[in-house]
């Protein structure tokens, strides 16, 4: 598990997001194809090897 660490808001942050794939999952019958976890580690390897 990691916690969050919070920090003060920086030019261009965005400072409410409500991202919801439900409409998608009913209109279209989408189903994400990388949980979230998964979807978080590739990201971070990818920050790390500074692509």
């Amino acid at each position: 598990d990691i916690l969050p660490i919070y920090l003060p808001e920086r030019n261009g942050d965005i400072r409410h997001s409500l991202a919801d794939v439900s409409k998608a999952e009913k209109l279209l019958a989408y189903q994400p194809a990388i949980k979230i976890e998964e979807g978080l580690r590739r990201t971070w390897d990818w920050f790390k090897r500074g692509e």
